[in-house]
């Protein structure tokens, strides 16, 4: 059988090769992060389950919009590489920045550091998951007369000469997110009832005792792992927490 040939960036010149190069997620990552709070990250290890949900969770409201007819379920994680280098804007978005220090665990921000071994575990234990990358374009300006529109896949500019609503739906969002550098998990929609919101996933202790978790910059491991084991009474699996090495260095007052 004929090995299928994957598509470079050059390639992408239509919806049909965007999508196709989207769904191979691996190119120029070695990483990806999903950003979520302390008492989230309790009840992932706590439930050994990943929680993914509908588009109508997501924070851009016109992403939703457009795409109103999706009902697949969803996993967000930001691409990244394990190093310094740290997105302030996705704490202040979805890592709790912007709330007062605090000991309440809805209220303190952590990310999961994900490895691309990790990331591929995931995937053979659980079937149903399709990763992909998401491209970025100015979609609120061009939607209407789509044409030619400029997208943008990582640092590559591509002009796609078709637009198909329903292809792009969950893999195109406006520029103005892509600082986010998103990659999904997601789960096609088939017997679920409409209205199902979210849909939970197993993943293994194997996967959960190899995760790194950062605290936010104005968190360290001990107020944080102290914090975790006080929900947990002590007992189940431990997460194993490192120090953003920007700790201490943001000041919010």
């Amino acid at each position: 059988m004929e090995q299928k040939i994957r598509k470079t960036l050059e390639d992408i010149k239509d919806t049909d090769s965007l999508i196709e190069y989207l769904k191979y997620p691996y190119y120029g990552f070695s990483s990806a992060y999903h950003y979520t709070s302390l008492e989230a990250l309790y009840q992932i290890f706590k439930n050994k389950t990943l929680r993914f949900s509908r588009m109508s969770a997501m924070n851009d409201s016109f992403e939703r919009e457009l795409f109103c007819d999706n009902k697949d379920f969803f996993f967000c994680l930001s691409k990244g590489k394990e190093d310094i280098f740290e997105n302030f804007g996705m704490w202040a978005m979805y890592g709790k920045l912007n709330n007062s220090k605090t000991d309440d665990p809805t209220k303190i921000g952590v990310k999961i550091y994900f490895s691309k071994e990790n990331l591929q575990r995931l995937l053979v234990e659980n079937k149903k998951i399709i990763p992909h990358s998401v491209a970025y374009a100015n979609i609120i300006e061009n939607y209407e007369n789509p044409k030619n529109l400029k997208v943008r896949v990582g640092s590559h500019t591509a002009n796609i000469s078709d637009f198909d609503i329903k292809k792009h739906s969950g893999f195109l969002k406006d520029t103005a997110w892509k600082y986010e550098n998103e990659l999904r998990l997601r789960i096609p929609c088939t017997t679920e009832r409409l209205t199902d919101k979210i849909k939970d996933i197993s993943i293994s202790e194997e996967i959960l005792a190899s995760l790194k978790i950062y605290p936010s910059p104005i968190y360290d491991c001990d107020t944080c792992k102290k914090i975790f084991l006080n929900l947990s009474k002590g007992g189940g699996l431990v997460p194993k927490f490192e120090n953003n090495v920007y700790r201490q260095t943001l000041k919010m007052d």
